[in-house]
Parts: structure tokens; sequence; C-alpha cells
């Protein structure tokens, strides 16, 4: 899983660094309601955001499902 989460990170980073991103910031993104930027900081917090969502309890509501 580690693993996994650092080269998905490393991705998101590499994605992030790219000039057309940063030409692009203003402009619409493919999903709709959000600009590049927008976009860009979503994924940017995943990267961020993803600890604290592994590290927290599970409510009880949620069905956990495997594959």
């Amino acid at each position: 899983m580690r693993a996994a989460y650092l080269e998905a990170a490393a991705i998101a980073a590499g994605l992030l660094r790219d000039p057309a991103v940063a030409r692009r910031w203003t402009r619409p993104s493919a999903l709709e309601g959000f600009t590049v930027g927008g976009l860009a900081a979503h994924l940017g917090a995943q990267v961020v955001n993803v600890t604290a969502v592994l590290a927290a309890d599970l409510p009880a509501e949620v069905r956990v499902l495997t594959l």
C-alpha cells in the first residue's frame, strides 16, 4: 500500500509541476465546475489528506468492500 501511495503521489507531483497546468490555471478543466487550478489544488490536497483518512476510524455505517 505504501509503495502504491508513493507512486501515485509522485505522479500527482509531476502533473502539478507541468508548465501546461500553470499556463491554463484559470481555464475550465475537464471536470465541470472546476478550473485547471481548482482541479490541481484538489489533486494536491488528496496527496496530503490521504494519511489522515487512512488513520481515521471507519464510521459504523460504512460497509467495507474487498476485491
